[in-house]
Parts: structure tokens; sequence; C-alpha cells
């Protein structure tokens, strides 16, 4: 993790060659989706490049790397299931897509 936080671009490459595979493994069965599991996958290890300065070495780096695993994991499960936006003013979709009132 020194190495990647030093912006060695080999240490993180290290990193994804020995975590890529069980990460992946990981997202797949949390997501229940191969395709979204490989598009976490890339996103862990970018927010690893991104926030290696704020690596805490009191911590292993597997739950370092697990942790954002996971709550990348879960961002993209909300992103995924959320219903899109309506395009304009005039959309029919939103009154089709809610739930009836609960009944008293």
């Amino acid at each position: 993790m020194e190495r990647i936080q030093e912006r060695d671009e080999d240490g993180l490459r290290l990193l994804m060659e020995r975590k890529a595979e069980k990460l992946h493994s990981f997202c797949t069965r949390y997501l229940g989706d191969r395709e979204w599991a490989k598009d976490v996958v890339q996103e862990v290890f970018l927010k690893v490049w991104e926030q290696a300065a704020k690596f805490d070495p009191s911590y292993s780096v597997n739950t370092w790397v697990y942790r954002i695993a996971y709550n990348l994991s879960i961002d993209h499960i909300r992103t995924r299931r959320a219903p899109m936006a309506p395009t304009s003013a005039s959309s029919t979709w939103w009154p089709r897509c809610r739930r009836p009132p609960p009944s008293p």
C-alpha cells in the first residue's frame, strides 16, 4: 500500500493482480450479476488509487479494499434499482409507478 500512496502505478497493478479475481467473485455474489461486478471492481481500484493517502496503516489493506467493494456494491444496487427520472414534464410514467395509498 505504501507504493500506491507514493503514486507508484506498478504497486497498484500488483494489488490488482492479487485481488481482482477474488474481488470479482465477492462482488458477483453480492450483486448477482457478473457484468455489474466487473464495473464495481474497476471502481474499487480507481477508488483505492484516489483515496490511497487516506488509508490508515493500522488496518489491513484487505479489509480496506473489501470495505470499498462492499460500499460501491451497495451504491451500485441503489443506482440500478432507482426509478429513472422523467425526461419531460409531460411524461406519464410516474402515475403508473406510484403505489396505491394504504387502505385504512
